[in-house]
């Protein structure tokens, strides 16, 4: 027979099992043309996967109501109705070993970057070393300029030069009951060097966008790792636009390699950086038709990409240039899954002008 304080001392040290979900891989394609960037929206959680996508009134079809002063002719909007084609590849992983929990943050981003931090409470006290997922974010551009109110609606959406999101080195207090996570943020939006948009060219410099990002940390004591990831691409415009602009196809995956060493990974990421138009100096801002940033440890990759192909509507080459961080968490025990979840949604405001979150499974099923 066990002793009873053997079996106390056993029944003490068991551990309550701690989960968390997070995203391993993001993007959206517009069915029609490129746009500007209004809204960006992915979490996941127990509850579900959702995703929201704007990208200004050429997406959601709701004009413009401009002030008398302002001049129609160079404050032209184009209302029309598009939708997007999102992915959002997800992460469940549970453990008793390895202790996760949740937190969030809230930025008004900048072209120069804002910087806050957060502290993430545990469900117990943690042994290990602390790591730092994005769980989930948005970008939301209805937010004031910061020179005040102006003949352009910043909640139309922005030509971005950079959008950026990283999670600083996280720290595991000194009681082992919480996690410190510098969060920075950054948005710069550049010119689109058509007459018709001047209104948003006067003020781009004046450009905040509302961050939210929702961060899973990790205590572990089993290994990890982390991957920088730094790759572009440069597309031509061609002589056949507008009507055929040169294609503009995938990129090689094979050029952008991920060797994860731990035995049992799980991956995420823990910072995001697209910048466009890089060699040009003047400022020039894009339109986007696709973005997306993944990794795989079977298959060996890690990628950020984007495009802005758009037959009629394509003014412009394209060039960006994407850099991040990819974490590699050893599952020792306990068990890790996921899935890949992909739905069309339109883009879609309700009465208040709010961006309409839609949760992928059920889009997808009807």
């Amino acid at each position: 027979m066990i002793p009873l304080l053997a079996l106390t001392l056993l029944t003490g040290c068991s551990k309550e099992q701690t989960d968390a979900y997070w995203i391993q891989g993001a993007g959206y394609g517009w069915d029609l043309f490129n746009h500007r960037v209004s809204h960006l929206h992915w979490d996941v959680d127990a509850d579900g996967r959702r995703a929201a996508i704007i990208g200004g009134t050429s997406t959601t079809g709701v004009p413009a109501d401009l002030p008398d002063e302002c001049e129609s002719s160079s404050c032209q909007e184009l209302p029309f109705l598009d939708d997007s084609e999102v992915q959002l590849r997800w992460v469940h992983a549970s453990s008793k070993r390895t202790v996760f929990a949740r937190g969030s943050a809230e930025l008004l981003a900048d072209a120069g970057g804002v910087s806050t931090s957060v502290s993430v409470p545990l469900p117990r006290k943690a042994k290990g070393d602390p790591v730092a997922f994005i769980a989930g974010l948005t970008f939301d551009t209805d937010a004031p300029l910061s020179g005040g109110d102006a003949c352009y609606d910043p909640s139309f959406g922005w030509h971005p030069r950079q959008i950026a999101l990283t999670l600083g080195t996280p720290t595991l207090d000194d009681g082992r009951e919480s996690v410190t996570v510098p969060v920075t943020a950054t948005f710069a939006a550049g010119e689109s060097f058509e007459d018709i948009r001047q209104c948003i060219d006067a003020v781009n410099d004046q450009a905040q966008v509302a961050v939210d990002v929702q961060i899973v940390v990790a205590v572990t004591r089993d290994g990890y790792e982390h991957h920088d990831v730094s790759h572009g691409m440069t597309y031509t415009l061609g002589d056949g636009a507008p009507g055929a602009p040169d294609e503009q196809p995938p990129p090689d995956m094979g050029d952008r390699p991920l060797a994860v060493g731990v035995a049992n990974p799980v991956l995420g990421w823990s910072s995001l950086d697209f910048s466009f138009y890089g060699s040009e100096s003047d400022g020039h801002g894009a339109y986007i038709r696709t973005l997306s940033w993944d990794a795989d440890a079977d298959e060996g990759w890690a990628s950020g990409h984007a495009t802005n192909y758009s037959p009629v509507t394509q003014l412009d080459g394209f060039e960006y240039d994407f850099t991040g961080t990819v974490v590699a968490l050893e599952m020792a025990d306990g068990q890790a899954d996921g899935d890949t979840s992909t739905a069309v949604i339109p883009a879609e405001l309700d009465d208040d002008g709010v961006p309409v979150i839609f949760d992928l499974d059920e889009a997808a099923a009807d």
